[in-house]
């Protein structure tokens, strides 16, 4: 009989792992689970930087481009 396990992403079935492939979510989400608080200001900055990063192309598309007109 296969093990269920508790996975911390409710539509997924398997245990949970990371690799060298995983992503951000799949990270931050790991750490919270295990208890790794001392990654947790690397990814408060992570997530300050991404939506400036996010606010600088909408402004590039927006206004220096006009790609929306």
């Amino acid at each position: 009989m296969r093990q269920r396990f508790l996975a911390y992403f409710k539509y997924f079935d398997y245990q949970d792992f990371v690799t060298p492939y995983s992503g951000l979510i799949q990270l931050k989400k790991y750490a919270e689970v295990n208890g790794a608080s001392d990654l947790q200001p690397y990814f408060e900055k992570i997530s300050a930087l991404t939506k400036q990063v996010r606010e600088e192309i909408y402004f590039l598309l927006t206004e220096v481009f006009g790609y929306f007109r």
